[in-house]
């Protein structure tokens, strides 16, 4: 589980194609101390599993299905990744609980900045839309997000 309160961001450094998918590999310094090999880290807020580690890398590898509902797959090597470590029992939860199993992907259409806040608007497959309510809880990109309308 995770917070939807981004933890660092991360930079991809390769992206290897696998028999299924891909191994992304993030340079994350920020977080690599004490990450070991199959622990849960939000990429974007998707829960992925480490499977390797070197100096400050982490490779993590996404499937068929994780590419389809995510933004993983359209990355490119220096693009930044959001990251964030699993919660642990007894961690303070600031944003809301999020699985790190994405539904799918939304599509940002307009973004309003007013002087203590930004209002962002979404277009939403019809499957996700039924399922959010106002002042309900969503992750974008893994952050954690309040819907208002």
């Amino acid at each position: 589980m995770f917070t939807g309160l981004v933890e660092t961001m991360g930079h991809v450094q390769t992206l290897e194609p696998r028999t299924a998918g891909i191994r992304l590999v993030i340079d994350a310094p920020a977080i690599v101390e004490g990450i070991q090999i199959g622990d849960s880290i939000a990429n974007n807020g998707c829960c992925l599993t480490v499977v390797q580690i070197h100096e400050t890398l982490l490779g993590f590898d996404a499937g068929p299905e994780t590419l389809a509902c995510t933004n993983l797959g359209q990355k490119q090597v220096g693009d930044i990744i959001n990251l964030e470590r699993s919660v642990c029992l007894g961690d303070r939860l600031g944003g809301h609980l999020v699985t790190g199993h994405v539904d799918g992907l939304g599509e940002l259409v307009k973004r309003e900045d007013d002087q203590d806040w930004s209002t962002f608007w979404f277009k939403t497959p019809a499957n996700l839309a039924r399922q959010m309510v106002s002042k309900g809880s969503i992750a974008v990109d893994g952050i954690s997000l309040t819907l208002v309308d």
